[in-house]
Order: C-alpha cells, then structure tokens, then sequence
C-alpha cells in the first residue's frame, strides 16, 4: 500500500514537469512567430517616428525662409539679445547662414536651419532674381538627422526714394537748435486738426539717417566730427522718428569685403546732446544695408506717371530714340558723365537766361544757363502754371564756370494748383537770400508739386572746403561752386515744401536767428546748418516714385518643397 502511494506522487510529479516543458515549448513557438511581428511594429514606429520628423524638418525649413525674409527687410531693427540669429558666412559666391537651436514655444530645442542665399541675378529693365534654398534639420538617430528643404525665388523691388524723410550720404550737422517730425499732406496742412483727433504732426513711425558710420573724434574733415551731429544751439531740440546710421558698412559685410557697424559705437555715430531729445518709440538704429542712391538721368526725366502727358527730358536732345532708348547717340552715351554741350540740345529748348520776376508755362520748360529770381538784394516771384514746367539749369560742358541759380531777398516760388515745377540741377551752384519761400501757397501746399533733383554734375568737388563760407548770398554766388545750395538767413524766416533730390549736394546755411522751416523730404551728400531747422517729413512723398533707389526689398515669387534630402 505504501508503495502504490509513492508511485502516484511521482507520476503526479512527472506530468506536472511534461506540462512545463509543453508550455515552455508553446511560449517559444509563439514567440518565434511575434518575433517578425515585433520587428515590423519597430520598424513601423520608427517610419511613423521618422515621418512626424520630416515634418517638423519641413516646418524649420520654412521657418528659415520666414526669418531670412525679416532679415532681408531693411526696416526690422537687428536684436543683440537674438538667441537664433543667423549667423551668416559671406565669404563665398554664395551667402550662407546657419540658424541654431531654433525652440518650440516651449522652449524646446527642436534643431538646426542651414540657408543658402544666390547673390542677385538679372539686368535692367527686368527685375533682378535669387533664389534661397532652406534646409530644417531634426536629429533622429545618433548623429543622424531628418533633413527637409525648400526653394523659394525671390524678386527685388523699390519703393519710393522718399522712403525715409531727410537722408545724408556723408554727414549731417546742426550748430544750433532741431526739430525732426512726420505730417502726411493728405491729410490737411502741418499741424492741422484730424477728424478722429489729434493734430497733422509729431508722428513718430518715420526715419531719417546717412550712408556713413563715422564715430566721434574719428574724421576731423567732417565739421561735425560724426556722421549726425547735432549741437545744444540757443533752443530746445526735438526728434520725432528713428535716425539711423550705417548704411556703407552694412553693404561692405553683405559683400565680404569688411565689418559690420559695431552698435557699440552708435550712441557716438550719432551724436546728441541730451538723450531726451527722442520723442519716439526708437532713437538710434543700425542700418542692415545701404541705402542706393542711383544717379539722376535726365533721358528718363520726368517719369510719366508723375507729371502726364509732357514730352520727357530726352526729347530736348538731338538724336534721341524713343522707342529705344539705349540706341540714342549724341549726348546719350555721355549723360552721366558731363553736362551737354549747347550743339546737343535741340533748339526749341535752348532756353538762355532767366533774370527778376514772371511765369513759367510748360512752353517754358528747356534748358537755362542761368536762373535768376529777382537779383542781388533784389526780390522777385516766378509764377509756375498751366500746367508741369520742367526747367534744367545747368552751364555747358565746355563752359568751366558753373551756372547760378539765385532767388533774392523775400523771393517766392508759387505753382499754381493743377501745375508743378521739377527743376533738374546740372553743372551749378543754387544760392538763396534771407526769407524765401518756395512752394509755399496752397491749401494745403503740396512738396510732390516741386520736386528738386540733381546730376551727377551737380556735386561738391571732392577738395571744396565748404566749413567755412562767406556769411552773405552774393559773394557765395560768386564762388560758382557746383553742388552747393546755399540759403541765407538773418532776420526772416525761410519755408520749403519739395521733394529733393540732389544725393551729391552740400546743403548750408549762413548764421543767423531766424528759421529755416522744410517741408517733404530731402536727400542729399552732406548738410551743415548754422541756424535753427525745422524739418517736417511729408509721409505722403512715400507714395512719388520718381525712379528706383533706396533701401531694396524683396518678395516671393515661387515657393517649392525640394524633392530628396535624409
């Protein structure tokens, strides 16, 4: 009996062990049939993990271009504080930049961006081209990543020259008091009422600034001493608006050719002499690129969309195509390099001199070897109607001395409505006696009615000591300085309203108490007053596109995911 009992419990024993075995037998069958399964769902999960990847890639690649369009944007202000700038490397043909770290809005690093940027391709009359190629790179396994990229094409385009209210090549200089401002004339006169309140002045969001980025102390040539120079004077001075500076550089770093501005050296680029004299949001700004000023051609003045239906500067001058203007012979293929010779100039627009007072229709409109509004200690008025009058004043190429255009004391400019002056400065000097006013009638006047533009030959030779002028228009005149505009002041204020033009100019005045008040825009190589300035920028000259210059712009064209990558 013992003995049957024993053998039971070991059979027991024996089938429970064989039970074991079978399923350990079963868990491996099985497992060898999960294992591709499990391998498949791997290599499932690392596609679908690769996918969202090449997603998120794509979205950096995008967010690459987004950021090398607000850097190409000439008016976004550069952050020193910038954890995600791009670092750009000019140094090939090609611009290349690389974006670290860019986050989620989280804070979460989610990879790099890697740009390449094609320098501009593409000739006048056609816009010129690039192309811009953005890699966004997610990391994925080990050191390897998830790469997507995008091409875009981009096209460049200007807007008006007028952009920016009062503009300097070289420098600008002040020895007495300032006032800088915006108004927009198409809302009512400076300082007038707006319907929804406030007055039609102080507005803030406009600039003003120069090419140059000279600092305190550096250029003892420049009166100034700095590229903006404004002094205490007997007054108070007020600034409106963003000055900025470093337009030259800026350009030399883009081309590999030199350093970019150090911002450090700002606060002596433009020098002030109370820091409470900023009004706006911004006083000082770092320029990212140059600000073009192209060459005034007379063959493409005035533009057709600006001033109707009169014939085109080109048309005064013999041997002129039309229709293709770059076949014309004559002085065509000598415009920008000297003044016409009077044998040049068609005969109907050999216009002679212009002395005391009287009107100018647009039968008027020609070539004048000198201009002369009333005379020495004399006034005088020149009345503009009937139309676009547009007069060049300019001596002949093989005259040495150059032309004078002159206004007197209490002189008057006065363009009937309906009616506009463009005047083209040639191989002259423009002179002014105290208490003029040039375009100011009207209600309100307007500064795109007088637009005042310069040559190539109206410009301050490179060895003119210009510091120190006499202190009286009639022996200024006598100089014959080309590219100098020279305005009087002593007892009687002075008022302008234009749009200038003139970017190899010296603007000056003489000492004295009064003001000279400017209205729309002006432009040119250097200005130096002695006197207290009012400049008040009409924001409506934003909108007179006389010919293409400025800062440049560019927008897409064409959008495109590159096909490849990791």
């Amino acid at each position: 009996m013992k003995q049957t009992v024993l053998n039971l419990g070991k059979k027991r024993a024996q089938e429970r062990g064989g039970i074991l075995v079978i399923a350990i037998i079963v868990v491996l069958a099985m497992l060898i049939l999960a294992i591709p399964f499990l391998f498949k769902l791997s290599a499932g999960n690392r596609s679908t993990e690769r996918a969202a990847r090449a997603l998120s890639a794509l979205n950096l690649a995008e967010a690459g271009v987004d950021k090398v369009m607000w850097w190409l944007d000439p008016m976004t202000s550069p952050s020193g504080t910038d954890t995600e700038a791009i670092q750009w490397d000019f140094t090939g043909t090609n611009a290349v930049g690389l974006i670290s770290g860019l986050k989620t809005s989280d804070s979460k690093v989610m990879g790099n961006v890697q740009v390449v940027m094609t320098p501009p391709v593409g000739v006048a009359p056609n816009p010129q081209t690039r192309s811009l190629e953005a890699t966004g790179m997610i990391p994925f396994i080990a050191a390897n990543t998830v790469d997507r990229s995008v091409r875009v094409s981009l096209e460049r385009y200007y807007k008006s020259i007028f952009d920016v209210g009062f503009f300097v090549d070289k420098y600008f200089y002040v020895r007495n008091s300032f006032f800088l401002d915006a108004y927009n004339s198409n809302d009512g006169a400076y300082g007038a009422s707006l319907s929804g309140g406030g007055t039609n002045s102080l507005l803030t969001d406009v600039y003003f600034g120069s090419n140059s980025y000279i600092s305190s102390g550096t250029n003892p040539r420049d009166p100034g001493d700095a590229t903006w120079t404004i002094e205490s004077g007997g007054g108070s001075n007020d600034v409106y608006g963003t000055i900025m500076a470093g337009g030259d550089a800026a350009e030399a770093y883009t081309n590999g050719t030199g350093d970019p501005p150090d911002p450090s050296l700002l606060d002596q680029v433009i020098n002030v002499p109370d820091e409470g004299i900023f009004q706006g949001t911004e006083d000082r700004l770092v320029m990212k690129q140059e600000y073009d000023l192209p060459p005034v051609d007379v063959y493409n003045l005035p533009p057709k969309e600006i001033l109707g239906t009169i014939p085109s500067v080109g048309d005064w001058f013999y041997d002129y195509n039309a229709t293709t203007p770059e076949s014309s012979t004559g002085y065509y293929a000598f415009r920008l390099d000297r003044a016409p010779l009077q044998g040049e100039i068609e005969t109907g627009y050999v216009k002679g001199t212009f002395t005391g007072s009287g009107t100018l229709t647009p039968a008027q409109s020609g070539v004048y070897t000198s201009f002369v509004i009333g005379g020495y200690k004399t006034p005088g008025t020149l009345n503009i109607s009937g139309g676009d009058v547009v007069i060049y004043v300019t001596s002949y190429s093989d005259v040495a001395q150059a032309a004078s255009f002159y206004m007197g004391p209490s002189s008057n400019i006065n363009i009937a409505p309906d009616s506009s002056l463009t005047l083209i400065l040639g191989k002259a000097s423009v002179t002014v006696e105290q208490g003029y006013n040039i375009n100011a009638q009207g209600s309100p006047p307007q500064a795109a009615n007088c637009i005042i533009l310069g040559t190539n030959q109206f410009a301050i030779p490179p060895t003119q000591n210009v510091d120190n002028l006499p202190n009286k228009a009639s022996s200024v005149d006598k100089m014959h300085i080309p590219g100098l505009m020279y305005f009087e002041h002593a007892q009687s204020d002075g008022n302008i309203y234009s749009a200038m033009y003139v970017p190899g100019a010296h603007i000056t005045t003489g000492q004295g108490q009064n003001h000279m008040n400017f209205y729309g825009a002006l432009i040119s190589r250097s200005m130096d007053f002695k006197v207290q300035v009012d400049f008040h920028y009409d924001k409506a000259l934003a909108d007179l596109k006389i010919f293409k210059g400025g800062y440049e712009y560019w927008k897409i064209i064409n959008w495109a995911e590159v096909v490849g990558g990791n």
